[in-house]
């Protein structure tokens, strides 16, 4: 007589039901989360974070609102990673200059247009600056 081979044997994956609750539930609590928000001012002022993260999140931020003291903090932030920048720096700082960071969230015009003709780039008028401005948003 043939042996069956096939015996059943425990299950080595996780069930299923388990494993979406576990995501529905992670879900909840990011959305949750997401609604609550959090100033950017207030994750700036206490925040443990590099100056690296620091200056990404203000790059992600429409237009950060933040008082004197906190400004002085992201320009110090942007100055470290600037200096610590191994890529093109004048691509770095057209981009802060677009998205107001090295003018407390005016854009620099003149100094975004500096840092294009800088990187050698065949435009670098003011409806450019705008497109790349427009593009270069989260």
């Amino acid at each position: 007589m043939a042996r069956d081979d096939r015996t059943a044997t425990p299950s080595k994956t996780p069930p299923t039901r388990a494993l979406a609750i576990v995501y529905v539930a992670a879900a909840l609590v990011g959305l949750g989360l997401g609604v609550r928000g959090v100033p950017f001012a207030d994750r700036l002022r206490h925040s443990t974070s590099t100056a690296a993260a620091r200056v990404g999140a203000a790059l992600r931020e429409p237009g950060p609102a933040l008082d004197a003291d906190d400004w002085s903090k992201l320009e110090t932030d942007l100055a470290a990673v600037s200096a610590a920048y191994t890529g093109e720096k004048e691509a770095l700082e057209l981009v802060a200059a677009l998205r107001g960071l090295t003018s407390r969230s005016e854009i620099d015009w003149a100094r975004a247009e500096r840092s294009c003709r800088a990187l050698h780039w065949p435009r670098c008028d003011r409806p450019a600056l705008e497109e790349l401005r427009r593009r270069s948003r989260p």
